[in-house]
């Protein structure tokens, strides 16, 4: 079963500061942010939790371990993921596309050099051939 699944399965709530949030709002979080909780703040928070929770013992094999910490963690360690993947996607596009913008633009400009250095005569003919 897959972590978002098992998180709605469970009907996980993430602490949002101003009240409870579902799997679904964590995908309208920014990744950080100043003024309102972050998916790196919540991240963090839930980091500190899971390792205040943990208690070694060297006796008892007992898991220790909280399965609904882990599950929100890694809900929310997965969308930063894909936001961050998401993030590089557009960052790649905006790259090509000024690079592609760029050599347009030295095409034109070779076009337009070559054209500058036609004779008058051959100047007049492709003028005349287009009407």
């Amino acid at each position: 079963m897959s972590i978002f699944e098992r998180a709605t399965k469970e009907k996980l709530r993430f602490d949002g500061g101003n009240g409870l949030m579902s799997v679904e709002d964590l995908w309208d979080l920014k990744l950080k942010s100043r003024k309102n909780i972050s998916l790196n703040q919540l991240a963090i928070k839930l980091d500190a939790q899971i390792k205040e929770n943990q208690v070694t013992d060297f006796v008892d094999d007992l898991s220790t371990r909280d399965n609904e910490l882990d599950l929100k963690f890694d809900v929310v360690k997965h969308i930063i993921k894909v936001k961050l993947n998401e993030r590089e996607t557009r960052m790649n596009a905006a790259k090509v596309k000024e690079e592609r913008e760029r050599i347009l633009g030295l095409i034109e400009r070779k076009q337009n050099e070559a054209l500058e250095g036609e004779s008058i005569e051959d100047l007049q003919a492709r003028l005349n051939e287009l009407g």
